[in-house]
C-alpha cells in the first residue's frame, strides 16, 4: 500500500497518496510517500533494471521510471510526464582528483539532464502526479534551475507554469528557460527564503505546489542514488557527495540509501557529505556546533547562487540522512567554490558554480585526514556548465583586472601547508607568472633537515605556444650550464600524470646564484613542478613536496622552496616525506657572503664521512632541538652555541676557503654563522647592524682574492606573498659607503 506519511516518525500521520498536501496537518513536519516492503529478490531487481536499458517502454526510457519499483507506480504509460530525463553518466576527473587529494574522483552529471539540471528527475513524478489530480497552475519559488525545470516540463503537459523569482538574483540563463517553455515569472524582492514564503501564503486552491519540499519530486530525486548504484554494479561508494541549497537531494539520497538497505539490494551505505557556501551555511553550522535546531541564514550570500538559500525546507530530513548515513556537512568560501570549478572545467566536465562545491569539500576532509586518499568518492554535480555563464566571464574579467593592478592572487592549498611558489595567470590563462625563494639550508647541525626560505627568487614566465608537448626555455640574464631543472621537473610530472600538455615559451630569470648553497637547484624544481601544476594536471602540496625531495635527493631546500619559512624536514621509513613550517623571527637578518666558487653539492657530499660517532650523533641532535628552541623561544643568544656542528662544516672547510675563520668570528650584534647547505655560501645571522657583520665577513676574504658578493636579506615567510623586499649590493642597489671597497662581481652562472 502506497500512501502520504508525515516525515517525523514520533508523529507518522498518514494520508491519502493524491491529497494535495506538503506538510502534515498534525505536526506541520514535511510529509513523505511511504511503502509496504518490496517482495521482490534484489538479484531479480537488479537483473529487471538492468533488462530495462534495452527497452523501448516509455518508462523504460527514463532513468527515474526505469526504477518505478521504488516509485508510486499508479499513472498509465500514457500520462506519465517525461523528457527521459536521467540516464547521466558517471565520469572519472583524473585532474580533480590530484586537485582533491585522492587517487580518483568520480561525477555524477545530473546537469547533463534535459533541462541542465538535477530538478528534473524529480519534477517528471511531481508533474505527473500534478496532471493525475487535474492542476489547471504549478509553482514554484526557485533560484533559477527549479524554475526552468518546471517551466520545461509544465509545457509537455499541456499545464499553466507560474514561476516566483528573486528579483535581479537569477541567471539569465535560468530566466531564459522559464520565458521560453512560457511560464509566468512573478519577481520577488528579496531572496530565495522571501520568494518560497511568498508563494506559500498568497496560493490560491488552484496552484499546485511544486518545490523540492512536494513529496513526489523526493521521489523522482532519489533515484539518482538507484541509478548511480547501478552503473557502478551495486558497489556502493566510500562517500557520495553534494551541494547543499533547500536540502531536497539530501533528504531524497536519504531515503533511497535506508530503502534500499531495507530491501538488501546494499549491505554497505555510503557517508553522504553535505556542502554548502560558507554565505549561505545553516546546515553546516547547525552539525559544526552541534545543535538540534537549525537556525537560518537571515541574508545568504553567495556566488553560487543555485544554493543561495538561507532556510532549508528541507533540514529535519537532511539531519535524518546524516545521521542514516554516518554523513558529514561541512562549507567552503566562494574563493575555494572557483578554484574548485576551474578544476572541474580542466577535467574536460564542467559545472554551474553550487556543483563545485562538491570538490572543494572533499579537498577539505581530505585534508583533515576525514577522507583517505584511496576512498572511493562519488561527487554530485547538479547543474550544467551553461546554467550560469556570468559567473565565468565575471570571473576571468576578475582575474584580468588583477593581473593589470599587478596583484598575484593566494593559490591555497588544503592538503597541508600553502605553496609559496606563487602562481600568477593572466584573464585568458595564455600567461603563467611563477617565483620560488632561495633558501639556506642546515644552519649548522640541521643536515637535510632545516632551512630557511630567503628573499632572493628565481622567476619563470610561460606563454603558450599552438601545439603539445614542447617546452621551449630563454634563460635572461645568466647561461644555463647542465641541466634543466625546470624541464626535468615538469617532464616527470608529465610521465606522472599525463604526457599531453600545452606548448610553452617559458623565459627564466633569476638572483639565486648557481652553485652557491642557496638552494638554485630546489628553486628550479619547485618552478617547474608548479609549472605544470598550473597548465596541465592539478596536484596536492604533499605530491609536489614528495616529487620535489626525490629530485633533489634531500629534502631541506626543496621543502623550503615550496612552503617558505623555516622548515623542518623528515624522510619517514616508507619513503616519504613529511614538513613543517613556522615563521622566521622578523628581526633576525642574513648576511650571505658568496665566493666565486662552483661548488656542486655532489662534490661537497663526497667529503662527508659516511658513518658518524655516537657522541657526534648526539651532539648535532641536541643543538637542532637548542636552535629551533631558540628561535620559538626567542633566546637569540643561545644561536651560536646552537649553530655548531660535527657533520658537515668540519669536512668542508678544504672545500671553501675562508669558512673556518668566519666560523671563528665575535661581534656584539652576531649570534651565529654557518656554511649554507653544501656551499660556498657563508651565512652569517645579526639582529642589527647588518653592515657591520657585511664588512667583518668580508674581511675574511679580503686577504684570499677570490670574488665574492655580499647580500643582505630577511626570509621569506611562510605561506605569504612574494612582495619582499631583496637588498643586493652590486645589482643595481648603491651600496652603503662602508660597501664601496667590496669587490662586487656578476653572480657566477
Amino acid at each position: 500500500m502506497i500512501h502520504l506519511r508525515c516525515s517525523d516518525q514520533k508523529c507518522a500521520t498518514t494520508l491519502e497518496l493524491h491529497e494535495r498536501a506538503v506538510a502534515c496537518p498534525r505536526c506541520h513536519d514535511l510529509l513523505e510517500i511511504a511503502y509496504s516492503p518490496c517482495p521482490l529478490d534484489p538479484l531479480d531487481l537488479r537483473a529487471r533494471w538492468q533488462r530495462r536499458r534495452g527497452s523501448h517502454d516509455v518508462r523504460d526510457r527514463s532513468g527515474v521510471w526505469r526504477f518505478r519499483e521504488f516509485l508510486p507506480d499508479v499513472y498509465a504509460p500514457e500520462n506519465i510526464v517525461t523528457l527521459q530525463e536521467g540516464n547521466v553518466p558517471v565520469l572519472p576527473g583524473w585532474r580533480s582528483a590530484a586537485f582533491g587529494g585522492l587517487k580518483s574522483v568520480q561525477f555524477k552529471h545530473l546537469g547533463w539532464n534535459p533541462t541542465g539540471c538535477f530538478k528534473d528527475v524529480g519534477m517528471t513524478v511531481g508533474m505527473t502526479e500534478a496532471k493525475h489530480v487535474g492542476a489547471k497552475v504549478v509553482g514554484c519559488a526557485s533560484t533559477g534551475n527549479t524554475a526552468g525545470s518546471l517551466a520545461a516540463y509544465a509545457a509537455r503537459a499541456g499545464i499553466a507554469a507560474r514561476v516566483y523569482l528573486p528579483k535581479g538574483a537569477v541567471s539569465l540563463a535560468k530566466l531564459a528557460q522559464s520565458l521560453e517553455h512560457g511560464a509566468e515569472v512573478v519577481e520577488i524582492d528579496g531572496n530565495f527564503d522571501k520568494a518560497l514564503a511568498d508563494l506559500l501564503a498568497t496560493a490560491s486552491g488552484e496552484l499546485y505546489f511544486l518545490n523540492s519540499i512536494s513529496p513526489f519530486r523526493v521521489e523522482g530525486q532519489k533515484t539518482v542514488i538507484f541509478e548511480l548504484l547501478d552503473q557502478l554494479d551495486w558497489q556502493p561508494p566510500d562517500f557520495i557527495v553534494l551541494p547543499g541549497g533547500n536540502l531536497g537531494n539530501t533528504a531524497a539520497f536519504g531515503k533511497a540509501l535506508e530503502e534500499l538497505k531495507a530491501a538488501g539490494l546494499i549491505q554497505q551505505v555510503p557517508r553522504l557529505v553535505v556542502v554548502q557556501a560558507e554565505g549561505a551555511n545553516p546546515l553546516a553550522r547547525m552539525w559544526r556546533e552541534g545543535r538540534s535546531e537549525i537556525e537560518p541564514v537571515e541574508n545568504p550570500t553567495t556566488a553560487a547562487t543555485a544554493i543561495r538559500i538561507g532556510a532549508p525546507r528541507s533540514w529535519k530530513k537532511a539531519i535524518r540522512a546524516l545521521r542514516f548515513t554516518n554523513g558529514l556537512a561541512l562549507d567552503v568560501t566562494d574563493e575555494e567554490i572557483a578554484e574548485a570549478k576551474s578544476i572541474i572545467g580542466r577535467d574536460g566536465i564542467g559545472c554551474e558554480p553550487a556543483s563545485a562545491t562538491t570538490l572543494a569539500g572533499i579537498r577539505k576532509l581530505a585534508s583533515a585526514g576525514t577522507i583517505d586518499k584511496d576512498a572511493s568518492v562519488v561527487a554530485i554535480l547538479t547543474g550544467h556548465l551553461l546554467k550560469d555563464p556570468d559567473y565565468i566571464l565575471k570571473n576571468l574579467h576578475a582575474k584580468a583586472e588583477d593581473r593589470a593592478a599587478g596583484e598575484i592572487p593566494a593559490r591555497n592549498s588544503a592538503r597541508g601547508p600553502q605553496s609559496v611558489a606563487g602562481v600568477h595567470r593572466n584573464g585568458h590563462e595564455d600567461k603563467i607568472e611563477i617565483s620560488v625563494p632561495g633558501s639556506i639550508a642546515n644552519l649548522g647541525p640541521g643536515l637535510d633537515t632545516l632551512a630557511v626560505a630567503v628573499q632572493l627568487y628565481l622567476n619563470v614566465c610561460a606563454k603558450r605556444m599552438h601545439g603539445l608537448n614542447e617546452l621551449s626555455f630563454e634563460f635572461k640574464g645568466f647561461e644555463l650550464k647542465g641541466r634543466n631543472s625546470i624541464e626535468r621537473a615538469f617532464r616527470h610530472l608529465a610521465a606522472k600524470h599525463s604526457p599531453t600538455f600545452p606548448s610553452l615559451k617559458i623565459e627564466v630569470s633569476s638572483d639565486i646564484p648557481l652553485c652557491s648553497g642557496l638552494g638554485s637547484s630546489a628553486a628550479a624544481t619547485v618552478a617547474g613542478l608548479r609549472l605544470y601544476d598550473a597548465v596541465a594536471a592539478p596536484c596536492s602540496i604533499d605530491e609536489l613536496l614528495n616529487v620535489a625531495c626525490e629530485l633533489e635527493g634531500h629534502p631541506d631546500n626543496a621543502t623550503a622552496a615550496l612552503l617558505g619559512g623555516l622548515t623542518t624536514s623528515c624522510q619517514l621509513s616508507a619513503g616519504s616525506v613529511v614538513a613543517t613550517t613556522t615563521e622566521w623571527p622578523e628581526e633576525i637578518g642574513f648576511v650571505v657572503l658568496t665566493p666565486k666558487l662552483a661548488l656542486e653539492t655532489s662534490a661537497s657530499r663526497q667529503v662527508l664521512p659516511h658513518d658518524v660517532s655516537r657522541a657526534d650523533a648526539v651532539f648535532n641532535a641536541q643543538r637542532v632541538a637548542l636552535l629551533l628552541q631558540a628561535i620559538h623561544t626567542h633566546q637569540y643568544s643561545l644561536l651560536k652555541e646552537a649553530m655548531c656542528d660535527r657533520w658537515h662544516q668540519p669536512f668542508r672547510r678544504s672545500l671553501v676557503p675562508g669558512l673556518e675563520k668566519a666560523l671563528a668570528l665575535e661581534h656584539p650584534d652576531l649570534v651565529g654563522v654557518c656554511l649554507s647547505g653544501a656551499g660556498p655560501s657563508i651565512v652569517a645571522l645579526a639582529e642589527k647592524n647588518l653592515q657591520a657583520i657585511a664588512s667583518l665577513l668580508s674581511q675574511c676574504y679580503a686577504p684570499l682574492e677570490i670574488p665574492y658578493r655580499i647580500h643582505l636579506l630577511r626570509a621569506h615567510p611562510p605561506c605569504g606573498r612574494l612582495d619582499g623586499h631583496v637588498a643586493l649590493i652590486g645589482q643595481g642597489v648603491e651600496p652603503p659607503e662602508e660597501f664601496r671597497h667590496l669587490t662586487t662581481i656578476p653572480v657566477a652562472r
